[in-house]
C-alpha cells in the first residue's frame, strides 16, 4: 500500500510504501531515493536528535518526521513493518497519524507466529528540563499516557488528556489529532527552515490564546491529544510491546527522546508470563 504527500518542513513531495516484515524484525525505514537502501531500524541507537521533530539516522541516511507513522504502528499494535520512502521526510498529510493508520488498516494486520516481546521500565524514572517533565512507572497490563499541555501565552487554557492504548481507542481518540503552530511563531520558524510545506490543510494555526485562525477543532483538547500521539510515536522506539504508566507535562520530542534513550540504557525489564 502507498500514500503520497508533501513534507511539512522540506516542502518536497514524497511517496511512502509499507509492506510486512518477518517476526521480530521491528519497524524499519528504507530510503529508496538513495544508492544505499540499507534499512534503518526504528531503534533508540538510531535516533537522530532533530529540532521540533523525531527522526532516524544510520549509514549516512536520515529519515525525519517519523512520529506520526510510528504512532499509528504503536496505536494499532503493529510490531513488524518495512516503510519505504523516496525522500527524507514523511508526508504531513492532514497533520495527524490518521491517514497512516487507515493505510495500515486497509493493508490488513496479520497475527504472526512469534510471541510479542513485552517490556516495561525496571524502576520509576523522571526526565525533567525546566518546566517540562516526563515520568514513567512500571506496568504490565498496558501503556497509559496522561499529558498536560501548558503554554506561557496570554489567555491560553491548559489541556489534559488521559489515554490507555488500544487499537480502537487510538483510532477514535488520538489518530485524528493534528499538529499545530502558533501564528506568532510561524514567520520565525519558516526563517529557520521549518514549515516550508505547511498550510491550513496540514497544520492548525493558533492565536496565542489557543483559538484557531482557520477551521474547527476535532476535539476540545485536540492539542493535548496530538502531544499524546507524538509521545506514543517517540516511545515506539522502545518497541510496540512497551508498557508503562506515563505522566508528561509540557514535553516535546527532545524530552520524550531523552527519556527513551535513558530507558534503553539499561532500564528495560522483560514482562514475564503474559
Amino acid at each position: 500500500m502507498a500514500i503520497s504527500g508533501v513534507g511539512v518542513n522540506t516542502g518536497r513531495k514524497v511517496t511512502v510504501r509499507i509492506r510486512p516484515a518477518p517476526e521480530n524484525a521491528g519497524v524499519a525505514f528504507i530510503r529508496t531515493d538513495l544508492d544505499d537502501t540499507t534499512p534503518i531500524p526504528a531503534r533508540p541507537e538510531n535516533i537522530a536528535r532533530l529540532p521540533r521533530r523525531s527522526g532516524l539516522s544510520a549509514g549516512g541516511a536520515t529519515v525525519q518526521m517519523t512520529e506520526h507513522l510510528l504512532a499509528a504502528c504503536a496505536g494499532l499494535g503493529v510490531d513488524n513493518l518495512v516503510v519505504e520512502l523516496d525522500s527524507e521526510e514523511l508526508p504531513a498529510l492532514d497533520g495527524s497519524p490518521l491517514a497512516f493508520a487507515q493505510l495500515i488498516e486497509q493493508a490488513g494486520v496479520r497475527e504472526q507466529s512469534a510471541p510479542r516481546s513485552l517490556q516495561t521500565v525496571r524502576e520509576a524514572i523522571t526526565v525533567a528540563e525546566g518546566e517540562s517533565s516526563i515520568s514513567l512507572e512500571p506496568a504490565t497490563d498496558a501503556l497509559t499516557i496522561t499529558y498536560t499541555l501548558e503554554f506561557d501565552r496570554p489567555g491560553f487554557t491548559p489541556q489534559e488528556f488521559h489515554f490507555a492504548v488500544s487499537p480502537e481507542a487510538f483510532m477514535a481518540e488520538v489518530a485524528p489529532a493534528r499538529t499545530f503552530v502558533f501564528q506568532s511563531d510561524a514567520a520565525r520558524l519558516l526563517a529557520q527552515g521549518f514549515g516550508r510545506g505547511a498550510d491550513p490543510e496540514n497544520t492548525l494555526l493558533l492565536r496565542d490564546d489557543g483559538s484557531l485562525v482557520y477551521g474547527q477543532f476535532r476535539f476540545p483538547n485536540e492539542l493535548a491529544r496530538h502531544k499524546v500521539a507524538d509521545l506514543l510515536g517517540d516511545l515506539s522506539f522502545l518497541g510496540c510491546g512497551f508498557r508503562a504508566r506515563v505522566v508528561a507535562r509540557r514535553t516535546g520530542h527532545a524530552q520524550n527522546l531523552a527519556a527513551v534513550e535513558k530507558i534503553a540504557n539499561g532500564l528495560l525489564q522483560p514482562i514475564e508470563g503474559d
